[in-house]
């Protein structure tokens, strides 16, 4: 079940990515050059407002897809790209680490989560000025991709690896962001929200856009 689902959200980004390649022969520009001055602290998402990132590759965005307070249960830290730059042979790994941040102590009635499912939304950065959607994907069981994820007692962290194949050879080079959506499996209510951000680039500009990167990780 983990790699049929892992294979349908593939062949999801692989169709996204080729309806994305012919909007941008439409435009006249299959190859989106990213300055590397271009921060992500500039970015714009999907309703063109500026992502407050504070100079990172992520955000929690629970307050943007309106999570309560009282429902933002998961908090989200360590997350990272390796490579921080994707190559076309390159592949990538995700990293990040979740937090349920309920006391078992203080709210007894807080749940152990025996399930977990998050909505994707990927985004490509047209011309390098604005986000444009190419992918949604709802309800993907995160258990079954993680098999250390779940149950998620309360208080506990749990630290993930998403592993990724090379980009399909049509991926088209410029930034790319994932929206995810953590959800109760059980209930539907939304509980915790995470946007990340990274390039793709030829490795012949690899290493430059590394020192570039690099610096702007560290404003």
């Amino acid at each position: 079940m983990r790699s049929s689902c892992r294979n349908a959200f593939q062949i999801g980004f692989i169709g996204g990515v080729i309806i994305l390649s012919l909007l941008l022969v439409a435009g006249q520009c299959i190859h989106v050059h990213t300055e590397t001055g271009d921060t992500i602290n500039s970015s714009r998402d999907s309703t063109n407002n500026v992502m407050n990132t504070g100079g990172k590759d992520w955000y929690d965005c629970s307050s943007e897809v309106g999570i309560p307070t009282d429902d933002k249960v998961l908090s989200f830290s360590n997350v990272k790209s390796v490579p921080s730059v994707v190559t076309p042979k390159s592949g990538q790994k995700i990293y990040k680490t979740i937090q349920y941040e309920a006391d078992a102590d203080s709210n007894p009635s807080a749940p152990t989560l025996e399930t977990i499912t998050v909505d994707f939304h990927q985004y490509y950065k047209v011309f390098g000025k604005k986000w444009m959607t190419f992918l949604v994907v709802h309800n993907v069981d995160e258990c079954k991709e993680h098999s250390n994820l779940c149950p998620l007692e309360p208080g506990e962290k749990k630290d993930l690896v998403t592993v990724h194949p090379p980009l399909n050879p049509m991926t088209p080079y410029g930034w790319y962001r994932s929206r995810q959506i953590y959800k109760d499996g059980e209930t539907g209510k939304k509980i915790g929200c995470v946007d990340m951000s990274f390039q793709y680039a030829p490795e012949q500009e690899h290493q430059g856009l590394l020192r570039g990167h690099g610096a702007i990780a560290s404003a």
